[in-house]
């Protein structure tokens, strides 16, 4: 994740230093760049959120508390 972090504010430097263009290929290292690093961020929080509900989840299971199982599953899952 860094490394794309650094990328991505390294051509957005250049991009910033070569005046802005609007095309060409420093503009697109800098929007690739940035697309990649965004990509990443969405996966990353994508991941972490799916992880932190099967989390709970296995939780009230292993409580054996269903009630509280199904209002889990309900306010997680809809």
């Amino acid at each position: 994740m860094s490394e794309l972090k650094y990328r991505s504010i390294d051509t957005h430097q250049v991009w910033v230093a070569f005046g802005r263009p609007s095309s060409g290929p420093i503009y697109r290292d800098s929007c690739r760049a940035r697309a990649e690093y965004r990509r990443a961020m969405r996966y990353k929080s994508n991941n972490i959120a799916s992880s932190r509900i099967s989390i709970d989840l296995h939780e009230q299971l292993l409580a054996k508390d269903s009630v509280a199982f199904c209002k889990t599953w309900k306010t997680k899952v809809n």
